[in-house]
């Protein structure tokens, strides 16, 4: 395929085979050709280089951009990797406060690592305000999905809520999960009541 193909797709994945060959300065060109096309994806993995500094040279400043960019087109991957820049203000001048907002949206969209950083956030009250029985919900999400740490968060957090707070919070979780879990067409809305499909 020649570099010349203005579709994003097509440079993409022109890109992955370049970055699986080891030839990191030709899939860095594609991947920001495909990146300036829109394609989050692409934008996703451009910053994963100047992350790594592969075909590029290492800058947090254009990791931030294009992870910014990938966000705002709803990868929900770049999302928590953005929030994460913004707690460590690598790229980004530090923001507790941005932080949260990405790691909501990308817990929003199943991402665990998300789930257990916007309940810690939550529970600590770094960026948003401290809420424990939200906290106690995404944490058990993260759990749910297998993080261990966040299992061991919610345990911790579990034993300082008192039983009206944990019942109303285990309820939040478990109406969460039958969310998720719900097959296609039988969605119910966010109290818990079915919604017409």
């Amino acid at each position: 395929m020649a570099l010349g193909c203005a579709d994003p797709e097509a440079q993409f994945a022109e890109a992955l085979e370049a970055a699986g060959d080891g030839e990191h300065e030709r899939a860095a060109h594609l991947f920001e050709r495909a990146a300036r096309g829109g394609l989050p994806r692409a934008q996703l993995a451009l910053g994963w280089l100047y992350f790594h500094g592969r075909g590029v040279p290492g800058d947090a400043e254009r990791t931030a951009y294009w992870w910014r960019e990938a966000a705002a087109g709803g990868l929900v991957e770049a999302q928590a990797r953005l929030a994460g820049l913004y707690r460590d203000g690598s790229g980004v001048e530090r923001d507790p406060r941005e932080a949260a907002r990405w790691w909501r949206a990308a817990a929003e969209g199943g991402e665990t690592m998300a789930r257990f950083e916007l309940g810690r956030a939550l529970r600590d009250g770094n960026g948003v305000a401290a809420d424990a029985e939200e906290a106690y919900v995404w944490l058990a999400l993260a759990a749910e999905q297998g993080h261990q740490v966040a299992a061991r968060a919610r345990d911790r957090l579990e034993a300082s809520l008192d039983a009206a707070a944990l019942t109303r919070a285990r309820e939040r979780a478990e109406r969460r999960l039958a969310l998720e879990s719900a097959p296609a067409g039988t969605a119910e809305s966010r109290d818990g009541s079915p919604e017409p499909s």
